[in-house]
């Protein structure tokens, strides 16, 4: 062999491993891209999962449907029971599971419950209903999205106009989130009118976040009585308030 074939096959060879080489780091680096976007995708799903304040509520989506079952699975009546039920009769210990059934349909707004959407911010043809030249689907919607993002003064204004509605969706969330900023007196006039609505949807949330009102306003023979009512009545909250009975005792 020449010395130039020998000089030329010494360049092919390490052209051929360069390129292997580069090649090789190539690919390094793209996997190590997937690995830390598939990292920090999964480290910001945590966060997402873990940063809400609500996460644990019974009005947030982590537990939508669940709680339905949850709540309603205590509801089981004997025969003696059932006769009584036909009869128009129910026992105390029945009207509070019955109590808990959701009896309004539900939707989710930024992961958070809302109830008779359809019913209270649309016409029967379609058409949004409106306050003042504004869609109240879009007040609503906009509530939503800063109570989830805790701009709690941005959700009670945009709610404010809903209050005069009966409309239950307005009364718990302008009452949680007067709860939130500490405002307790206020929250309680809201989470009360929630009581005279047909809709029980957030009955179970507004019986919890009034017993935690009276809580921190130190009123704890009132906070006692709907804590009771919560333990009793075995739904979403009871277990907490059975904790908190405890500690009051």
């Amino acid at each position: 062999m020449t010395d130039s074939n020998s000089s030329h096959l010494k360049r092919t060879l390490l052209a051929f491993v360069s390129g292997l080489l580069i090649a090789g780091g190539i690919v390094y680096m793209l996997t190590k891209h997937k690995q830390n976007t598939t990292a920090t995708t999964e480290q910001n799903n945590e966060l997402r999962k873990d940063s809400s304040i609500f996460s644990g509520e019974h009005f947030y989506r982590t537990h939508h449907h669940t709680h339905i079952d949850k709540d309603a699975e205590s509801i089981v009546l004997m025969p003696e029971e059932e006769s009584m039920l036909e009869k128009g009769n129910p026992t105390d210990r029945e009207r509070k599971l019955i109590e808990l059934l959701p009896n309004s349909p539900v939707i989710y707004l930024y992961d958070l419950k809302v109830t008779d959407y359809q019913k209270l911010y649309y016409n029967p043809d379609g058409t949004a209903l409106s306050i003042h030249d504004t869609a109240v689907p879009n007040l609503i919607n906009q509530a939503m999205k800063n109570f989830s993002a805790q701009k709690f003064d941005v959700a009670i204004a945009k709610l404010r106009p809903l209050l005069n509605r009966d409309d239950p969706n307005a009364f718990f969330y302008t009452g949680a989130a007067h709860f939130y900023q500490k405002n307790y007196p206020q929250a309680l006039i809201m989470l009360n009118r929630i009581g005279n609505l047909s809709n029980n949807i957030f009955k179970q949330e507004a019986y919890w976040y009034k017993a935690l009102c009276f809580i921190d306003l130190q009123k704890n023979d009132e906070a006692k009585t709907l804590l009771q009512h919560i333990a009793d009545a075995q739904g979403f909250y009871a277990a907490q308030a059975k904790k908190q009975l405890a500690a009051l005792k």
